[in-house]
């Protein structure tokens, strides 16, 4: 067996690097240390392969680092978003409350509206059909809004 200069088995650079002798294994398989026949390497080639190896597993670890940090970034950014927004929101149910004292009272002032003496009986009789269709057009939008509110389907759609 002619063996070169500086050539060792892969379990001696294994032993001389400090680390498994499967860890060689699968370096001189991925190309990273050079094996000149089977079981045979350099110590030049043991050490220089390992320390590539190393420095583009730092480049990855690096790369999967920045990753995750611009994926949390992003996912803090979008939380505080959503949480500006979320507070920015009005309680459905207030918002019910709110349209059905809106609804009342504009119903209410149409109602109470008094035109006697002010107007013909002919207008007043007008404007009381238009009171009671506006109030009526009231009750409709108010169910539709509070149905919306409510994730439901209105009846009139």
């Amino acid at each position: 067996m002619d063996a070169r200069p500086n050539e060792i088995a892969t379990s001696t650079a294994a032993t001389l690097i400090g680390v498994s002798y499967e860890m060689i294994r699968r370096l001189v398989k991925a190309g990273n240390i050079p094996s000149h026949r089977r079981g045979l390497t350099t110590v030049d080639g043991a050490v220089q392969g390992y320390a590539e190896f190393l420095r583009e597993d730092a480049r990855r670890a690096e790369a999967n680092a920045s990753a995750v940090r611009a994926h949390n970034a992003k996912a803090a950014t979008v939380a505080a978003a959503n949480s500006r927004r979320r507070a920015g929101l009005v309680d459905a149910e207030e918002i019910e409350i709110v349209l059905t004292a809106l609804a009342g009272i504009a119903t209410a002032r149409l109602a109470g509206l008094d035109l006697a003496g002010r107007v013909s009986p002919q207008t007043a009789k007008q404007v009381a059909a238009e009171v009671k269709a506006t109030a009526c057009d009231f009750a409709s939008a108010h169910a539709h809004a509070v149905a919306l509110l409510k994730g439901e389907k209105p009846d009139d759609e």
